[in-house]
């Protein structure tokens, strides 16, 4: 008898019937590449208000021609809060970091309007969702993951408005978050100031009337001193910001008025 002969008769095998056909329809369907999360997901297509939370569409990504969903808010809040860790953990960062490269306006600007490009590293978006977390900003609850928005006005980071009613809110907030129009993703050697130059402009829009220094900004956004001198002399030459007293404001002029002054050009797909 040979040595695979002899290694045939100690072999274990699963001889249980297993039914034939496809998988119950009440089991639930999991991608191979989605990890499995410890919190329920909460399917929308578009975001909802519900008492002042918002919350955001479902999150979809394509991976090797599978569609990866998951709660994004919900599965960072996870991450760093230690309720999803290891391989998991790891598996949603980049998830979530790649969707936020290509994510609907509604779901990508509610975060960088408090100042924070989300997009620029797994880790820096990982630091700023600790600390949104911290600030209570962000948080999750029976309905998924969400961005507190009378949090957000109580800090002083939106403009008061309680006597508005809830769905009318929603409308304002998201209309307040506009995607990146010419003078932005065009490049300087198109004459354009680049997507880093926005989220300096927006955290001045997010301010107001108040303003920043640009120390404050620099904190504030995450960019050195001399990048957002860099950005504010740009802003200012598309007449997007001024100074007064040493403090930065953005103007009233809107950045597609300004692309159409300075005839940058503008791509068909936006």
């Amino acid at each position: 008898m040979s040595k695979n002969q002899k290694g045939r008769r100690h072999r274990s095998v699963n001889r249980t019937p297993r039914p034939a056909g496809p998988a119950p329809a009440d089991r639930p369907q999991q991608s191979q590449i989605a990890p499995r999360q410890p919190f329920h997901l909460v399917s929308r297509e578009l975001p909802h208000n519900i008492g002042g939370r918002l919350y955001f569409a479902t999150a979809r990504l394509r991976v090797d021609d599978e569609v990866m969903e998951f709660d994004l808010l919900a599965s960072l809040h996870g991450i760093v809060s230690g309720e999803v860790a290891g391989d998991c953990a790891a598996m949603l960062t980049a998830a979530a970091f790649s969707y936020l490269q290509q994510a609907p306006v509604e779901n990508r600007t509610p975060v960088s309007h408090l100042g924070c490009d989300f997009t620029r590293s797994p880790a820096a978006m990982i630091d700023s969702v600790r600390a949104f977390v911290a600030a209570g900003l962000v948080g999750r609850d029976e309905n998924g993951g969400y961005f507190d928005l009378d949090r957000h006005r109580a800090i002083g980071r939106q403009r008061e408005a309680d006597a508005v009613p809830p769905h009318a809110r929603l409308s304002e907030v998201v209309a307040s978050f506009e995607p990146d129009g010419p003078v932005f993703y065009n490049k300087a050697r198109v004459g354009g100031l680049g997507h880093h130059a926005a989220a300096t402009w927006k955290r001045l829009k997010a301010l107001g009337s108040a303003g920043a220094t640009p120390e404050d900004l620099s904190t504030s956004v995450g960019y050195t001193l001399p990048t957002i001198h860099r950005h504010l002399a740009g802003l200012a030459r598309y007449a997007l910001a001024e100074e007064t007293g040493g403090r930065w404001r953005a103007t009233k002029v809107s950045q597609w008025e300004a692309a159409r002054q300075h005839g940058l050009p503008v791509r068909s797909s936006v």
